[in-house]
């Protein structure tokens, strides 16, 4: 019995951008078009996430304030 999986490249998705906050130790991702949530602990390494819709990609990045120097 062979089994055979079809690969949908990225395009294939619809792209959410997530906004990003810092709260502590966490850093804290929210897409504001649906329920998703990433949480990541900066110290320990544990991540939390809810899930959203399993079309979408979501995306997002995390600067701290005063994070871009320029010279």
């Amino acid at each position: 019995m062979s089994k055979s999986f079809e690969f949908q490249g990225a395009e294939a998705f619809e792209q959410h951008h997530c906004d990003a906050i810092r709260e502590g130790e966490w850093l804290i991702f929210r897409c504001p078009e649906c329920d998703y949530e990433r949480r990541f602990n900066r110290n320990t390494g544990e991540m939390k996430v809810r899930q959203g819709p399993e079309h979408v990609l979501h995306e997002g990045q995390y600067m701290p304030f005063g994070g871009m120097h320029s010279n």
